[in-house]
């Protein structure tokens, strides 16, 4: 969200959802859904496995 210059409050109407659930998200007091989890990827340009931790590359090549 820094590199991106987002709060939780932009993102949360980006995402139509309530700030409180942003924060959530990020402080692990909640877990999002995959469609959410896709949601965020489009959003910041980078894979579903970046988010679910299966890889550090943000958006990888494609042979």
């Amino acid at each position: 969200m820094r590199l991106n210059n987002l709060t939780n409050i932009a993102l949360s109407e980006i995402m139509c959802c309530a700030e409180s659930t942003i924060s959530g998200y990020r402080t692990g007091r909640r877990v999002p859904d995959i469609f959410v989890i896709c949601h965020l990827s489009t959003i910041f340009g980078v894979t579903p496995n970046y988010f679910l931790g299966f890889t550090d590359e943000i958006c990888p090549t494609h042979n």
